[in-house]
């Protein structure tokens, strides 16, 4: 059951992802292309000098595209190792000897088959408590990489770039826009005399705020495949300690009853 509940958190982060990924890239890329960073004129003054239309400096802080993208990117290796991880212990679980192979050994002695049977099931379990730990280290960095994107993307967002990207600073002369792709192609850049407000820069804002939104899913289902993780984990030393899984122990039954 936990195997599986791997597969599918490892599938659901590889494509959130990939779509996270796409989308704030994309839009990144497209507002470089239709809005570049540079000076720009604001609609009109403030209200004691409507008519004197201020200079606006905008800029660009990479620093949140970069959080969104590095957080997908981890995301996304979790996940590859994940779906690896799975199929690695299928794999191994489906080889492993069983009571049936064990009979149809009719010329061997019951001294070799103990002996096969323990190598290969020694095997089997070194391989899957080898990919326990493979798929806890990308795990558990993908839930801190995500748990930080989280928190650093909604911060920003919320605080309108620490107040350096609020909308009504375009009332000031000389005022410098520091903002990320997102605030600045939904809030900022329809203020602008000489800029263009068309239907790409609409996309942009909504591929980048999609781009942020993904970042909360890929949070979610990292903490799962996290917790996953260590109850495979403490599951296999609970295995080891006993010196048999479940299976082994039927199997071992079966065969002193004969």
């Amino acid at each position: 059951m936990l195997n599986f509940a791997v597969l599918f958190l490892s599938l659901a982060l590889v494509s959130i992802s990939i779509a996270s990924i796409y989308l704030t890239s994309h839009g990144l890329k497209l507002m470089d292309r239709e809005h570049p960073s540079g000076h720009y004129v604001w609609y009109r003054g403030p209200w004691w000098d409507i008519d004197t239309k201020p200079q606006n400096m905008l800029r660009f802080d990479n620093t949140n595209e970069a959080v969104i993208l590095t957080t997908g990117a981890i995301s996304c290796i979790a996940g590859v190792v994940g779906v690896v991880a799975f199929f690695v212990t299928l794999k191994v679980s489906i080889s492993a000897p069983t009571y049936s192979d064990h009979r149809n050994l009719r010329h061997a002695s019951i001294n070799y088959i103990d002996v096969l049977t323990h190598t290969l099931q020694s095997f089997k379990s070194t391989v899957i408590s080898t990919s326990r730990l493979f798929l806890l280290l990308p795990a558990t960095l993908t839930f801190l990489m995500s748990l930080v994107g989280l928190i650093y993307t909604t911060v920003i967002f919320k605080s309108d770039h620490r107040g350096q990207c609020y909308w009504e600073k375009g009332y000031n002369p000389n005022n410098v826009f520091t903002c990320t792709r997102e605030l600045a192609a939904c809030n900022i850049v329809s203020y602008f005399v000489n800029g263009t407000y068309n239907l790409a820069l609409r996309q942009v804002c909504g591929e980048t705020q999609t781009g942020r939104h993904l970042v909360a899913p890929l949070f979610v289902a990292s903490t799962l495949l996290f917790g996953v993780s260590i109850a495979k984990v403490v599951l296999g030393r609970k295995e080891e300690v006993v010196g048999e899984t479940a299976d082994e122990r039927v199997e071992r039954l079966q065969r002193e009853s004969e």
